[in-house]
């Protein structure tokens, strides 16, 4: 799965980027766990080279701004993007999580708008990054009415209040393309966590759809589906679903936007 999604990414970028001045190639690398590390692909780089850091992450957190940070600062030349919650990406990314919503468990008043036509709220989206409202639809402690099924967009979790704030902004993008309340919880390192949302929206009564943005399988998608919700989405990187063509969308766009910001 990885391997595509490097070749995708690599090919959609030579694509939007033909007949510019970039050139680029995309390498494969790891900040825990895995091989090969980033400080070791950063430093197998050619001296002189540009480099650009490109987090497969959807919120900041430790990984943004320790791992990745330290390892750029390590190299001339080299800087690091932001991760997509973070830009604008975070509306591709939530309009591809709205369109995951099952029809079967939503009514037609959640039907997510068409994403050529933009958010169903009315005005222009939220920007991502801006602090939620106290009204907001991401604000957390809501209650849908009785007979509306509870959307919960979970998260893995960070310490990090520029995170969580970001993962709170990215709930209410989705909320404005499906037009109702999405809430945001959180596997681990934040609050609320996501089995005690959803065990409150199901003590209610209510049938709850979770959109799941973790990147791959794993103990915190395990424990997604022991929830109890009706309805759990697969990781962002997964053969089940078209959202691995979504995840090499936002992470292009986020390539792309950061050209730009750099041009400016």
């Amino acid at each position: 799965m990885i391997d595509g999604l490097r070749a995708g990414v690599e090919d959609r970028l030579r694509q939007a980027l033909a007949g510019s001045a970039v050139r680029v190639r995309v390498h494969e690398a790891y900040v825990d766990v895995q091989q090969p590390r980033l400080g070791d692909v950063l430093a197998a780089l050619p001296a002189g080279e540009t480099a650009v850091v490109l987090p497969m992450l959807v919120c900041d957190g430790v990984h943004t701004v320790h791992d990745i940070a330290d390892a750029v600062v390590q190299r001339p030349s080299t800087g690091a993007l932001p991760p997509i919650a973070a830009g604008a990406a975070a509306l591709r990314l939530a309009r591809g999580l709205a369109a995951l919503v099952p029809a079967a468990l939503v009514p037609a008043a959640l039907v997510p708008a068409a994403p050529e036509t933009g958010p169903a709220a009315s005005g222009s989206p939220p920007t991502p990054g801006s602090p939620p409202t106290p009204d907001s639809p991401a604000t957390l402690g809501w209650s849908p009415a009785p007979e509306q099924p509870a959307v919960v967009l979970a998260v893995a979790g960070t310490r990090r209040p520029e995170g969580r704030a970001q993962a709170l902004r990215l709930a209410e993008l989705v909320s404005a393309v499906l037009g109702s309340r999405v809430e945001a919880a959180f596997c681990s390192a934040a609050e609320p966590r996501i089995g005690d949302v959803v065990k409150r929206h199901r003590d209610e009564g209510r049938e709850v759809a979770v959109l799941s943005v973790l990147l791959g399988e794993g103990f915190f998608q395990e424990r997604l589906r022991a929830t109890g919700a009706q309805y759990v989405s697969p990781p962002l990187l997964s053969p089940e679903a078209s959202s691995a063509a979504m995840l090499t969308e936002c992470l292009v766009e986020t390539v792309l936007e950061g050209l730009r910001t750099d041009r400016s």
